[in-house]
């Protein structure tokens, strides 16, 4: 019959509620993470200070749908309340994709850039290692080639990175 026990609707209303605790927990996950490689690699504090800032917001937003879900037992709670709650945080969510997706973006070049000054660092010391020895030898020879290869390299690295701050910063 159509008749829906009391006992199957709780269960509905559990396995829905549970779910959006469970995306709500994935957000707040992801935003530890950004958050956290904010902190490591966004050396412009005021950028920064902007950036975690905005993360906080998201997160207090999470907490007041999360007290949504928590503070109405069950018995107050309907399949259609749940849906309300439901489209509230998918809309959320969208919405700060756009600064998250940016966010990303620009912690991605930091770490990019980061990567590259060691890279330029470690070549540098190469060069001045491989430079000393004696530049008749076979081997040598190689390593010059080889290192001549990396900076390449580098430079290509370097040529991207600037590609990809203009999109983000």
């Amino acid at each position: 019959s159509m008749i829906i026990s009391e006992k199957e609707k709780t269960t509905n209303l559990e396995r829905i509620n549970d779910f959006l605790l469970k995306t709500i927990e994935r957000i707040e996950n992801h935003l530890d993470i950004l958050e956290k490689w904010t902190e490591m690699t966004v050396e412009d504090e005021d950028l920064k200070e902007e950036m975690l800032k905005q993360i906080n917001e998201d997160r207090l937003k999470l907490e007041e749908f999360r007290d949504k879900l928590t503070e109405q037992s069950l018995e107050g709670q309907t399949v259609e309340s749940l849906r309300e709650i439901s489209k509230e945080l998918k809309e959320f969510w969208k919405e700060s994709q756009t600064h998250l997706k940016k966010y990303h973006g620009i912690v991605l070049s930091h770490r990019l850039n980061n990567i590259i000054e060691k890279s330029e660092e470690l070549s540098k010391k190469l060069h001045e290692k491989i430079d000393d020895l004696n530049q008749t030898d076979r081997k040598v020879a190689e390593m010059q080639t080889l290192l001549d290869e990396i900076d390449t390299n580098i430079e290509s690295a370097k040529d991207k990175y600037e590609q990809a701050k203009k999109l983000y910063l």
